[in-house]
Protein backbone atom coordinates (compact mmCIF):
# COMPACT_ATOMS: atom_id res chain seq x y z
CA UNK A 1 0.00 0.00 0.00
CA UNK A 2 1.51 3.45 -0.91
CA UNK A 3 1.49 6.38 1.62
CA UNK A 4 -1.25 7.98 -0.41
CA UNK A 5 -3.51 5.31 -0.05
CA UNK A 6 -3.08 5.12 3.51
CA UNK A 7 -3.30 8.93 3.75
CA UNK A 8 -6.50 8.62 2.04
CA UNK A 9 -7.60 6.00 4.00
CA UNK A 10 -6.52 7.67 7.38
CA UNK A 11 -8.48 10.74 6.51
CA UNK A 12 -12.21 8.97 5.32
CA UNK A 13 -11.43 6.91 8.82
CA UNK A 14 -11.11 10.57 10.46
CA UNK A 15 -14.37 11.88 8.69
CA UNK A 16 -16.12 8.21 9.78
CA UNK A 17 -15.08 8.51 12.98
CA UNK A 18 -16.54 12.09 12.95
CA UNK A 19 -19.64 11.03 11.47
CA UNK A 20 -20.45 8.38 14.00
CA UNK A 21 -19.60 10.98 17.42
CA UNK A 22 -21.86 13.13 15.59
CA UNK A 23 -25.04 10.74 15.23
CA UNK A 24 -23.75 9.43 18.55
CA UNK A 25 -24.71 12.99 20.09
CA UNK A 26 -27.63 13.55 18.49
CA UNK A 27 -29.38 10.36 19.34
CA UNK A 28 -28.58 11.17 22.68
CA UNK A 29 -29.28 14.34 23.16
CA UNK A 30 -32.58 13.38 21.43
CA UNK A 31 -32.92 10.72 24.17
CA UNK A 32 -32.09 13.36 26.91
CA UNK A 33 -35.03 15.33 25.46
CA UNK A 34 -37.37 12.28 25.76
CA UNK A 35 -36.57 11.65 29.48
CA UNK A 36 -37.48 15.67 30.68
CA UNK A 37 -40.91 14.96 28.91
CA UNK A 38 -43.32 14.66 32.11
CA UNK A 39 -46.29 12.27 32.29
CA UNK A 40 -48.54 11.14 35.34
CA UNK A 41 -47.65 8.32 37.22
CA UNK A 42 -49.00 6.01 39.97
CA UNK A 43 -48.25 7.57 43.71
CA UNK A 44 -46.18 5.96 46.29
CA UNK A 45 -47.09 7.16 49.87
CA UNK A 46 -44.63 5.56 52.28
CA UNK A 47 -45.87 5.91 55.92
CA UNK A 48 -43.42 5.38 58.92
CA UNK A 49 -45.49 6.94 61.27
CA UNK A 50 -47.11 4.88 63.96
CA UNK A 51 -50.66 6.46 62.76
CA UNK A 52 -52.97 5.65 59.53
CA UNK A 53 -53.08 8.35 57.65
CA UNK A 54 -55.59 10.09 55.13
CA UNK A 55 -56.45 12.47 52.66
CA UNK A 56 -58.61 15.34 51.99
CA UNK A 57 -58.59 16.53 48.16
CA UNK A 58 -61.09 19.74 47.70
CA UNK A 59 -62.93 19.14 51.44
CA UNK A 60 -63.83 15.96 50.49
CA UNK A 61 -62.14 12.84 52.09
CA UNK A 62 -60.42 11.49 49.25
CA UNK A 63 -61.50 7.66 48.47
CA UNK A 64 -59.22 7.53 45.16
CA UNK A 65 -56.36 7.90 47.97
CA UNK A 66 -57.60 5.65 50.79
CA UNK A 67 -55.62 5.35 53.74
CA UNK A 68 -51.95 4.95 53.94
CA UNK A 69 -51.62 2.22 57.08
CA UNK A 70 -48.63 3.14 59.36
CA UNK A 71 -45.34 1.57 58.33
CA UNK A 72 -46.54 0.72 55.05
CA UNK A 73 -46.16 1.92 51.81
CA UNK A 74 -49.36 2.66 49.69
CA UNK A 75 -49.41 2.59 45.86
CA UNK A 76 -52.14 5.24 44.65
CA UNK A 77 -52.90 4.34 40.84
CA UNK A 78 -52.25 6.79 38.31
CA UNK A 79 -56.09 6.38 37.32
CA UNK A 80 -57.33 7.19 41.15
CA UNK A 81 -54.75 9.71 41.21
CA UNK A 82 -55.47 11.78 38.37
CA UNK A 83 -59.37 11.44 39.51
CA UNK A 84 -58.76 12.69 42.41
CA UNK A 85 -57.20 15.71 41.17
CA UNK A 86 -59.43 16.28 38.48
CA UNK A 87 -60.70 19.59 39.48
CA UNK A 88 -57.48 21.43 39.89
CA UNK A 89 -55.43 19.21 37.90
CA UNK A 90 -51.93 21.68 38.35
CA UNK A 91 -52.16 22.97 41.55
CA UNK A 92 -54.07 19.91 43.79
CA UNK A 93 -53.66 20.22 47.12
CA UNK A 94 -54.15 16.98 49.99
CA UNK A 95 -54.76 17.66 53.83
CA UNK A 96 -53.36 14.91 55.34
CA UNK A 97 -54.93 13.73 58.49
CA UNK A 98 -53.72 11.42 61.73
CA UNK A 99 -56.46 8.70 61.40
CA UNK A 100 -58.92 6.89 58.32
CA UNK A 101 -61.71 8.62 57.40
CA UNK A 102 -59.99 12.35 57.26
CA UNK A 103 -61.31 12.03 61.23
CA UNK A 104 -58.15 12.75 62.89
CA UNK A 105 -55.79 15.73 62.74
CA UNK A 106 -54.09 17.30 59.64
CA UNK A 107 -50.46 17.16 59.77
CA UNK A 108 -49.82 18.33 56.63
CA UNK A 109 -50.71 19.63 53.05
CA UNK A 110 -49.33 18.45 49.90
CA UNK A 111 -49.59 20.07 46.90
CA UNK A 112 -49.55 18.08 43.47
CA UNK A 113 -49.14 18.55 39.67
CA UNK A 114 -50.94 15.52 38.19
CA UNK A 115 -48.22 16.11 35.52
CA UNK A 116 -45.12 16.31 37.58
CA UNK A 117 -46.17 15.04 40.95
CA UNK A 118 -45.34 17.13 44.29
CA UNK A 119 -45.17 20.51 43.88
CA UNK A 120 -45.33 22.30 47.60
CA UNK A 121 -44.82 20.31 51.22
CA UNK A 122 -46.24 22.19 54.54
CA UNK A 123 -45.79 19.75 57.43
CA UNK A 124 -47.52 20.80 60.75
CA UNK A 125 -47.15 17.97 63.25
CA UNK A 126 -45.07 15.64 60.50
CA UNK A 127 -41.98 15.08 58.44
CA UNK A 128 -42.59 14.97 55.07
CA UNK A 129 -40.54 14.90 51.82
CA UNK A 130 -41.45 14.16 48.58
CA UNK A 131 -40.33 14.27 45.20
CA UNK A 132 -42.21 13.25 41.65
CA UNK A 133 -44.38 11.01 42.61
CA UNK A 134 -43.19 9.88 45.81
CA UNK A 135 -44.54 10.93 49.12
CA UNK A 136 -42.16 10.04 52.40
CA UNK A 137 -43.89 10.26 56.13
CA UNK A 138 -41.82 10.03 59.40
CA UNK A 139 -43.37 11.78 62.32
CA UNK A 140 -42.15 12.79 65.64
CA UNK A 141 -43.53 9.36 66.26
CA UNK A 142 -41.49 7.21 65.01
CA UNK A 143 -42.41 3.70 65.46
CA UNK A 144 -39.68 1.91 67.08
Amino acid sequence: MSITNSIYLGRFNMKFNKIKIISMLLIGSSFLGLSTFASADDLKVSNDSKYDLSFSINNTCSKEFGVADNRSVKVISEANFNKACAYNSSSCEAKVYNAPSCMGKQVATVVFDTSYGVQGLYPIEITIKGNGFNLFFEGPWLVK
